[in-house]
């Protein structure tokens, strides 16, 4: 299970800036926010972005925020996600844990013993419909980047390699697949019904999806515009634009090159946006997340991220699926 709550050391703790009862901390290389009174070396439970925390009392500060977890501001300070010192939290972690050495809990998750879960923005409604089924998991994978933050040691296995890097969007994920004969349309959990007041069977209708895309082949795209979330892109209608080409008899994912290349007889269908291509450059996530808090969407407002993806995919153990990461801007406002 993706780490949405695991055991961390605070380092670097400081006393706000611009807050007498805040400090500011370090999880690896990035920072948190905190009203606790905490210490460089404290040990906490540490909950990522897009967390959905469990209705416990301690956590019912968040009612207001719905439980949920995201990247906030705090007087002029970013905090990317939520800490709470790990001795608050005993009484809801088994008992022998803490028979241990404390610092030997470091990095262990927790996300499942707190009943943590993940947040998935919903479906727009438009994109809705009578429900097939669900998604095809015996087929091929949901739509789902890992954060990087969460994953600070993967960035040994980018650096000095072939990647892409292109914009996050902020919309509904897609999948379109043909597979014996059958032209099939999902949104990110169901198989959808066809059915053309739907945006997907439009889209899908608007680029020849159900005569063109090649048997056996599965394309995964970001559908943004009028009515989905905020339509960051100011777009008019809706558009989608394909981030994964798979192979359905392999179950794997097309090199960049070849999506290039099929995108192109597929009717010139577009992809996303292609903001780097090369060896990878950046020596600390702090670079990295310094090139996402720079980019910006073709309308001129901030992006929402960016994804890196290798040119020439490769199955990665730690997260249990090809490698691919996002990294959200700290300037985007949904």
């Amino acid at each position: 299970m993706n780490p949405l709550a695991t055991i961390q050391k605070l380092s670097n703790v400081k006393k706000h800036p611009n807050a007498d009862k805040l400090f500011t901390a370090q999880i690896e290389e990035f920072q948190v926010v905190t009203g606790a009174d905490v210490e460089d070396g404290a040990i906490v439970v540490y909950f990522s972005i897009d967390s959905i925390l469990p209705e416990l009392d301690i956590f019912e500060f968040m009612r207001p925020r719905n439980f949920l977890v995201s990247m906030v501001k705090l007087r002029g300070e970013i905090s990317n996600g939520l800490i709470i010192p790990i001795m608050e939290l005993k009484d809801h972690l088994p008992d022998d844990w803490f028979d241990v050495d404390i610092n030997d809990l470091i990095g262990l998750n927790v996300t499942e013993a707190l009943g943590v879960k993940k947040f998935c923005k919903p479906v727009p409604a438009q994109m809705n419909g009578e429900i097939v089924g669900d998604f095809p998991t015996d087929i091929l994978s949901k739509t789902d980047e890992d954060r990087l933050e969460n994953y600070p040691n993967l960035m040994q296995d980018l650096i000095g390699n072939d990647v892409y890097v292109t914009s996050k969007l902020d919309g509904s994920s897609a999948t379109f697949l043909k597979i014996r004969g059958a032209f099939r349309v999902c949104t990110r959990n169901v198989e959808v019904a066809e059915n053309y007041d739907n945006t997907l069977w439009k889209l899908a209708k608007k680029y020849s999806l159900i005569e063109s895309l090649p048997d056996g082949f599965a394309i995964q795209c970001e559908c943004v515009g009028e009515k989905i979330q905020n339509n960051p892109l100011k777009l008019k209608g809706s558009e989608l634009f394909v981030f994964n080409v798979i192979d359905l008899k392999t179950r794997k994912l097309l090199p960049f090159d070849d999506i290039v290349e099929f995108c192109k007889k597929l009717n010139n269908i577009p992809q996303v946006e292609l903001l780097y291509r090369g060896i990878f450059k950046w020596n600390t996530i702090q670079e990295i997340k310094q090139f996402a808090n720079e980019t910006k969407y073709p309308c001129g407002s901030y992006g929402e991220g960016i994804v890196i993806r290798l040119c020439d995919p490769k199955y990665n153990f730690s997260i249990g699926k090809e490698l691919s990461l996002k990294i959200i801007s700290e300037n985007y406002k949904d």
